[in-house]
């Protein structure tokens, strides 16, 4: 899922990705306050949800599932601020190697005989958005990636030759603009 915030013009910033698993909602649902960021499928996604108020009472009577999700807040704290250090600090180059090694890892990929396969899971201009590069960069970059034969595109997929030449896996296990735990929509009709 793509979490996104469209300003007062319409403008649509990218703020990050939610792969399978991931809880959306609940910080919102524990400050009742509007969440900043709306999700939107990007891939055929399920979606199980829970009134925010329910959600805060379980938290306050299960104390597992409260320390579940205060791991997964500060396991998406840490991710964002891996985020904001790679955007400041990589070349789009790298970082675009990097989102390609975490799609390859997150999404579960199809080997066939000429690499992996990853389905793109966003529109060219929304991972330039993501990338924070124009969309004719991000071009440029998977040019040169192919040209330097890390990947190949065809119709919609990645396929890379070889993980292992993207680069290793971010620090940290999840430095990439997404986090990967449990999928579930808190609202507070609707947080």
């Amino acid at each position: 899922m793509k979490l996104a915030h469209v300003d007062g013009r319409g403008t649509e910033t990218i703020l990050g990705l939610a792969a399978g698993g991931a809880w959306l909602g609940s910080a919102s649902a524990i400050i009742a306050a509007p969440s900043p960021a709306s999700a939107i499928t990007c891939t055929r996604t399920r979606l199980q949800r829970m009134p925010a108020a329910l959600f805060r009472d379980l938290l306050e009577q299960d104390p597992a599932l409260s320390r579940l999700i205060h791991r997964e807040h500060a396991r998406d704290l840490h991710r964002q601020a891996a985020w904001l250090v790679q955007l400041t600090s990589l070349s789009s180059r790298e970082r675009l190697q990097r989102i390609i090694r975490q799609l390859v890892d997150a999404l579960g990929p199809q080997v066939s005989e000429r690499g992996v396969r990853v389905q793109w899971p966003l529109r060219h201009w929304e991972m330039a958005r993501l990338l924070a590069v124009t969309p004719e960069h991000l071009s440029r970059l998977l040019a040169q990636l192919q040209r330097d034969g890390l990947i190949q595109r065809e119709k919609g997929w990645l396929i890379v030759p070889d993980v292992a030449r993207l680069g290793a896996r971010a620090e940290g296990g999840d430095a990439a603009p997404w986090g990967a735990t449990q999928l579930l929509d808190i609202h507070q009709d609707c947080y």
